[in-house]
């Protein structure tokens, strides 16, 4: 979009090389804050699976609280 108008162009690539991940990965080591610890991916776990939490209403009537998991597809 443009100027409030729409406009569609047909494009060419104008190269065909093929760049592979493993022409630009890093070999050296890895810097520590770039990994989890184990109570980071505990914590992700928790946050991330099925949730059956036992809570309060504000008239004292309990409920679970549901909620399924998250799936990364």
């Amino acid at each position: 979009m443009k100027n409030r108008g729409i406009y569609i162009v047909k494009v060419k690539v104008d190269y065909d090389l093929v760049y592979p991940l493993r022409n630009i990965r890093e070999e050296e080591s890895v810097d520590k804050k770039y990994f989890l610890s184990k109570e980071k991916i505990e914590k992700f776990a928790l946050l991330r699976g099925n949730k059956k939490i036992n809570r309060v209403k504000a008239n004292s009537e309990p409920y679970f609280y549901l909620e399924g998991s998250y799936v990364i597809s």
